[in-house]
């Protein structure tokens, strides 16, 4: 594990009665990343678990999510041997762990400066990690703090190297799944290509594909290029969010890019272009999400227009599809976020 990381989760956060805060799909996550790594991190380390990692969150009723999620899976929790300590910074004053999981708790639904008012909040959190400092939470919003701040500060060194992601597979949102609105999973590259492709045949109005990187070869081994002209020819807007930073391999020993990567990229955006789909590059992108007309949201795992599809970096994906009326504000939420993050229209 990094020792600073991250695990995008696209969450939704509420308000409760009592005015804090919470995210359950976050709290939901954290614990099954929990049941799922425990067997590794137990081995590692020679230890009980609630021994190697503590979950930190600026709000109380999200603490009690994690707590209800962690139950659920028959993980314990508590301030006693044998229970795995839940709470905010001050359940941790003195206290460190191998493994710290901070559960961020805001999205793109509302966001708040609480965990930025005081430097103290993160520096005290991230203070009580060992070995690995990971962040969960939505990654698109946490990005565009600004450096000034203490999250912006943080997802600096977060976002430094792309080997700082955590891989899991995606959580279903339990608010998006009501009585109009259909769930199904997709998995693998061959399920998601295909998803992608019929998504654009029949759309009537618009697609919007978000995806970190864009790949000449991954958009012409899927079909997607083709298919993606063709929809234009029927009148559907195409656009394409990605990211520039990503794209062009900026990193601190090329702080202007790789030169292989942004002729890569140039050719790749120009050959979208040519065929009038539109590529907007917006600042930080972490979220993989298909979106058509008003009543299709797709989200997860997939790369959709970069991904390997065979050989030896070949990555378990996994989606979630919510079909119906209800997904048009989830839908709209989405958009304006990308419209308000648009730095260029292209390279």
């Amino acid at each position: 594990m990094p020792a600073l990381g991250y695990l995008h989760v696209y969450g939704i956060c509420q308000q409760s009665n009592g005015g804090s805060r919470h995210n359950l799909l976050e709290a939901q996550t954290i614990a099954a990343w929990i049941r799922a790594n425990e067997a590794e991190l137990t081995a590692r380390y020679k230890k009980e678990l609630w021994e190697i990692l503590g979950v930190i969150t600026p709000f109380g009723a999200q603490t009690r999510a994690i707590v209800q999620a962690c139950a659920a899976l028959g993980i314990r929790t508590g301030k006693g041997d044998g229970e795995m300590t839940v709470g905010t910074v001050h359940s941790f004053q003195g206290a460190e762990r191998p493994v710290v999981i901070f559960s961020a708790v805001y999205s793109k639904h509302a966001d708040g400066e609480f965990i930025d008012r005081k430097d103290s909040m993160l520096n005290v959190a991230v203070s009580r990690a060992k070995d690995s400092f990971l962040v969960f939470g939505d990654m698109d919003l946490f990005s565009q703090v600004p450096i000034s701040k203490p999250r912006g500060r943080l997802s600096q060194f977060l976002l430094a190297d792309p080997a700082n992601a955590l891989t899991f597979d995606y959580q279903p949102r339990e608010d998006l799944q009501t009585a109009r609105t259909g769930l199904s999973h997709l998995h693998e590259a061959g399920e998601h290509d295909r998803f992608l492709l019929q998504t654009l045949k029949t759309a009537r109005q618009q697609v919007q594909i978000v995806t970190p990187w864009v790949k000449l070869r991954g958009m012409q081994e899927s079909g997607a290029l083709d298919v993606m002209s063709e929809a234009v020819g029927r009148g559907v807007q195409v656009v394409v969010y990605t990211d520039l930073q990503l794209n062009i391999g900026i990193s601190r020993a090329s702080p202007k890019g790789a030169p292989e990567s942004i002729a890569e990229f140039r050719v790749a955006v120009e050959k979208l272009k040519s065929r009038e789909v539109k590529v907007c590059v917006v600042n930080k992108v972490h979220s993989k999400i298909v979106m058509a007309d008003e009543e299709l949201l797709c989200v997860g795992s997939f790369n959709w227009l970069s991904a390997q599809r065979s050989g030896d970096f070949v990555r378990h994906e996994t989606s979630m599809v919510y079909r119906g009326p209800d997904v048009s504000g989830e839908i709209a939420i989405n958009r304006n976020s990308l419209v308000q993050r648009v730095v260029s229209g292209g390279l």
